[in-house]
């Protein structure tokens, strides 16, 4: 059975919907290419009087989408689509079916092309990926992951006992798995919370021992994100509602972690262990759709 599947482009400005059921968009589309099929470089080199080569690296090129479709129903339809792909815009392509929803970051790289010619008039569009991998999700959230928070545990009575009730507790583990159901290795956006005084907040990967680890003195309400992913590595302070880039405070052996195929075991670390929570952000990425 074919899947109902939709293609839709997102900027500040404005939203468009590709759609391979005429019902739902003006917008047919009628075939694309790129949204699998990455082309792999290879780099080898050869030796005299070698038989073949040998293979020293390799790595995946960035993705080009080309959609095609026809216009359907009405006339300003034409005008709208010109509008929303503008090539002075960045931002990205969110694919859905009936199984999954995924999306990737995009430039346009050709505005689009629509015949003059017709009733329904056919349309081409293309799209720009220079990080080539897919993500989880719609781009609206991440996957997040929790260690050591305050849980929840109150509950409401006519009568408070002499003994008191418990309000809540705090989760006993400093680690946690991450599961990376992607194709390949994702980088991850920590999140560090400081409840009272404390310094030093790592992350510790205990199956490889690498660690990513800062210099730095929490104070009550502090928060401080580190994020590892290619491309966006930062590490930011935001105390009283200010944000500070406090890149230098990262440990110059610190490994920015990435997150493995399958299973990852993450312990947190502090001077003060009871005054912090940690939270883990993540995209799941693919290869294709």
């Amino acid at each position: 059975m074919k899947l109902n599947e939709r293609l839709t482009y997102i900027s500040d400005d404005t939203q468009i919907t590709f759609a391979t059921n005429k019902r739902i968009s003006s917008f047919w589309w009628s075939g694309a290419d790129g949204l699998d099929g990455l082309d792999n470089n290879l780099f080898t080199i050869k030796g005299a009087g070698q038989d073949g080569e040998t293979l020293t690296g390799q790595n995946l090129q960035a993705r080009t989408i080309t959609v095609e479709g026809q216009i359907y129903k009405d006339a300003s339809a034409r005008q709208r689509l010109i509008h929303a792909i503008n090539p002075k815009n960045k931002g990205r392509l969110v694919y859905s079916n009936d199984n999954i929803t995924r999306w990737i970051p995009c430039a346009i790289s050709k505005a689009p092309a629509i015949a003059r010619d017709g009733r329904f008039p056919n349309f081409q569009v293309e799209f720009y990926c220079p990080y080539p991998f897919w993500r989880e999700g719609s781009g609206d959230k991440q996957s997040v992951t929790d260690i050591a928070l305050w849980i929840p545990a109150f509950s409401f009575e006519f009568e408070i006992p002499e003994d008191g009730f418990e309000f809540g507790y705090r989760s006993p583990s400093l680690i946690v798995n991450v599961a990376n159901n992607g194709d390949v290795e994702a980088g991850i956006l920590v999140e560090f919370r400081a409840l009272g005084s404390t310094a030093n907040p790592s992350l510790i990967n205990i199956n490889t021992q690498e660690k990513l680890s800062l210099t730095r003195y929490m104070q009550a309400g502090d928060i401080i994100r580190v994020s590892t992913v290619y491309g966006g590595k930062k590490a930011e302070l935001t105390r009283g509602g200010v944000t500070t880039n406090i890149f230098n405070t990262v440990d110059a052996d610190s490994t920015w972690l990435q997150l493995a195929v399958g299973d990852n075991l993450l312990r947190y670390d502090a001077t003060e262990i009871d005054n912090i929570e940690v939270s883990i952000y993540y995209d799941a990425t693919y290869l294709g759709v």
